[in-house]
């Protein structure tokens, strides 16, 4: 499920408030148009309507997609000097699952990638893209070539 919700933002620059609309989530199966928002850099982007001036809104920010069987998790950088987040993750860097859940959790849930900063989530998510892409010319190639992958 893809979750956002319109908060009121200061602008740091001139102080100015405005509605802004801040993504939690992106569930790129279920909302396939969003995605071009994430590539554009639109996602918790701060455009002040007043003086011009950008900045991207620190919050997590989840990306999902369940046909790939992906996601990969933002976190502001400055959610690593805070106990409580680090809390969050076992010795390998892997999240930790919590066992409350009231539903199953897919196998590819289990291993977030986590990133900490838009950029890299955006290069991820191409990577992962490119590979996909990469998997399925292959096996057109070895099908071509009467192999069956």
């Amino acid at each position: 499920m893809s979750f956002y919700e319109d908060r009121t933002v200061k602008c740091p620059e001139c102080g100015v408030e405005q509605i802004v609309q801040i993504w939690n989530s992106l569930n790129v199966s279920l909302n396939p148009h969003e995605k071009s928002k994430l590539f554009d850099g639109e996602i918790n982007l701060f455009v002040c309507e007043s003086c011009g001036h950008k900045a991207y809104i620190p919050v997590s920010f989840l990306y999902h997609d369940m046909d790939r069987k992906f996601c990969v998790q933002y976190f502001p950088s400055t959610s690593m000097k805070k106990a409580e987040f680090l809390t969050l993750f076992n010795a390998d860097g892997s999240m930790k699952i919590t066992e409350n859940v009231e539903f199953p959790v897919p196998d590819y849930m289990k291993n977030v990638q986590v990133v900490f900063s838009m950029d890299e989530l955006i290069r991820y998510v191409l990577f992962r893209e490119m590979l996909v892409e990469y998997q399925l010319k292959t096996e057109d190639q070895e099908e071509k070539n009467g192999r069956k992958v």
